[in-house]
């Protein structure tokens, strides 16, 4: 069974095609979270540690069935309580943006609210896009809707 989750549509911004993306500022995972060092965007209470990335950039491989992967650890707050949803597209083009291993991946990421002793929750997952850009992620959950930008780089 799903929990309700607030944010039904996805209000992510636009940018025009050849602007620079406006990524989401991002934090040192190891200052506040259990889950290790590496660049976390966003400004909480949920958190995308972005693999590789130090600048918003996230390098993406690949390609297999015409989508590249790349990886994430959502990363959730002690105050978020509950599991999120998250969704997400292009936003300086048409390109999709997908989670897991299939072909197509799915549409959408649920992480469960499951905290560690240190009340954190961490799901690791694999984030797939079709060709670089800039992208952005919506999460919502029962007591929070947050955007977080990043621009990927594929190949």
């Amino acid at each position: 069974t799903s929990s309700p989750l607030v944010g039904g549509t996805l209000l992510l911004p636009s940018v025009s095609p050849g602007s620079a993306c406006p990524v989401t500022p991002g934090h040192a995972a190891d200052t506040f979270s259990p889950f290790g060092s590496g660049y976390a965007a966003g400004t909480g209470p949920v958190y995308a540690l972005l693999g590789g990335a130090s600048d918003g950039v996230v390098g993406f491989s690949g390609p297999v069935g015409g989508w590249y992967a790349g990886k994430v650890l959502w990363m959730l707050a002690p105050s978020v309580g509950s599991e999120v949803r998250v969704r997400g597209r292009q936003i300086d083009g048409q390109g999709s943006l997908g989670f897991d291993s299939g072909v197509p991946p799915s549409p959408e990421l649920r992480v469960a609210h499951s905290p560690t002793n240190s009340g954190w929750t961490g799901q690791p997952s694999t984030v797939r896009v079709q060709h670089s850009g800039c992208y952005a992620f919506q999460v919502d959950g029962l007591h929070v809707s947050e955007v977080i930008v990043f621009a990927a780089q594929v190949g």
